[in-house]
């Protein structure tokens, strides 16, 4: 289609019934379309219509600004005279409308590539645990703890990495890049670089994705730290044996924690230095009642 001026505003490449989707005929496209400088640019088998702006930013790809099935989509032939009619290609609207269609598909692909980022920061927010303790409470009545709602949140957060890992391993360029081992991402965590990055400050859900492990798997990591810790604090008491059993008989440190029963001092000594309670009733296998209780009695025996 051309002006007065006998410049061409439109080239139109028409091929056989799904001839719009082979790569070769787009190159063909851009080809004769660059080589006279047409900023219309329309590739139809005469059922599916693709229009690209040439003169927009990007690769071909991304210069494409509407795509229209005109069988399938009752507004197809509008959108085309809006693009391709005489009156809007000579009068200048046609180039308008392309480059307004183009700006708002490429916002729109954008957009897309950040829905993962923001996902990830939105699940780790205190915003998305709080909602859906609210959710939960709404739906069942039921009111979950707040570290259960964070770990389930991480959990999922650490699902997501794996899953881009494994996307990572099966495409065509893996292999070019580092390997998960190289990059410390090999499932297991460096024990170590892992307390580091802690004593830096990062969250224990942010070191979980490093490694590309469970949350639960730092957690347990700091939760046995600080068992040593508060261990090696405490002072050292010399176990009393039952009657009728030989001292040998008894169980003692850390077997003996793990039966239902609270050893108080070790209890006391990882509440101080952070743990929650739900993580000391699960050390010591225990409901997380009966160290709510043990805490109350020691603020009454204090006051």
């Amino acid at each position: 289609m051309r002006r007065g001026d006998d410049r061409p505003k439109v080239f139109v490449e028409a091929k056989e019934l799904g001839g719009v989707t082979k790569p070769k005929n787009k190159d063909q496209l851009f080809g004769y379309g660059n080589n006279r400088g047409v900023p219309l640019l329309v590739l139809t088998d005469g059922i599916t219509w693709r229009l690209y702006f040439a003169l927009g930013e990007g690769l071909p790809t991304e210069r494409e600004f509407d795509t229209v099935h005109l069988v399938d989509e009752p507004d197809g032939l509008p959108r085309l005279i809006n693009a391709l009619g005489r009156e809007q290609v000579v009068s200048g609207s046609a180039r308008r409308y392309a480059e307004e269609q183009q700006i708002k598909r490429q916002n729109a692909v954008r957009a897309r590539n950040e829905i993962p980022d923001i996902w990830r920061k939105l699940i780790s927010s205190e915003d998305m645990a709080k909602a859906l303790i609210e959710k939960v409470r709404e739906y069942t009545g039921l009111e979950p703890l707040i570290e259960d709602v964070r770990a389930f949140l991480d959990d999922v957060a650490v699902e997501e990495s794996t899953r881009k890992v494994v996307e990572a391993k099966s495409s065509p360029l893996h292999g070019v890049v580092k390997s998960n081992a190289s990059t410390g991402r090999g499932g297991k965590i460096d024990k170590e670089r892992a307390r580091e990055m802690l004593r830096q400050g990062m969250k224990q859900s942010e070191v979980a994705r490093h490694f590309s492990v469970a949350p639960s798997s730092v957690r347990a990591m700091v939760l046995k730290d600080r068992e040593r810790e508060a261990s090696e604090s405490a002072p050292q008491r010399r176990p009393m044996p039952h009657a009728g059993k030989p001292r040998s008989a008894q169980p003692s440190g850390p077997a003996a924690s793990r039966k239902g029963r609270i050893d108080k001092d070790l209890a006391r000594q990882m509440l101080k230095r952070g743990a929650t309670q739900a993580e000391v009733a699960q050390h010591f296998g225990v409901t997380r009642s009966s160290v709510s209780a043990m805490v109350q009695k020691e603020k009454r025996r204090q006051q």
